[in-house]
């Protein structure tokens, strides 16, 4: 499970996730920085804008966002996330890259 923290500072970032072709991860967003500045975060819309990255599972807790994120390709996915208190609204960007497992080599840039 791996947790983003967004913080009231704009700063531009994109959250990146490596995974491996069929895995499931649990991944947060935690919002509630962003929220004392703002208020009670009310909505967050996933939306996967490239690729085929499967999104399941969510919910919204006391500021935080949580997803199960599947991945049964290898390939390059982009998922937005859209935060809003009702007035303001906070866009995240998660890109995840999902790797081959059987095409993965293991011998560290040597060659023999």
């Amino acid at each position: 499970m791996k947790t983003y923290y967004i913080t009231p500072e704009r700063v531009r970032r994109l959250h990146r996730r490596v995974m491996f072709r069929g895995g499931a991860e649990t991944i947060k967003f935690d919002y509630s920085a962003w929220a004392e500045d703002s208020a009670t975060i009310t909505s967050v819309i996933v939306t996967v804008e490239v690729g085929d990255a499967g999104i399941s599972g969510e919910t919204l807790t006391s500021d935080v966002k949580s997803m199960l994120v599947t991945t049964d390709n290898a390939g390059w996915s982009m998922i937005k996330l859209v935060a809003t208190d009702g007035t303001n609204k906070n866009v995240q960007f998660l890109e995840v890259v999902s790797k081959d497992p059987e095409r993965v080599v293991s011998d560290y840039g040597r060659c023999d």
